[in-house]
């Protein structure tokens, strides 16, 4: 089920940045949190994995 969900959302990621033309940034947050919440975790902690998953990269970066 796992490997469905995340299917779905790589899909959903094409559909939104290719065919409705969003933010390539904000239509990956947006399924982030699509695919967290199918797989069953709490909204606490999908924003938080979020979160912790942009921190890494962005402390690289200074």
């Amino acid at each position: 089920m796992p490997l469905i969900v995340i299917a779905l959302g790589i899909a959903l990621l094409l559909i939104l940045v290719i065919g409705l033309r969003f933010n390539a940034f904000i239509a990956l947050i947006i399924v982030a949190v699509g695919v967290g919440l199918a797989e069953g975790m709490p909204i606490g902690q999908v924003v938080g994995s979020i979160k912790k998953g942009w921190g890494i990269p962005w402390e690289t970066w200074r």
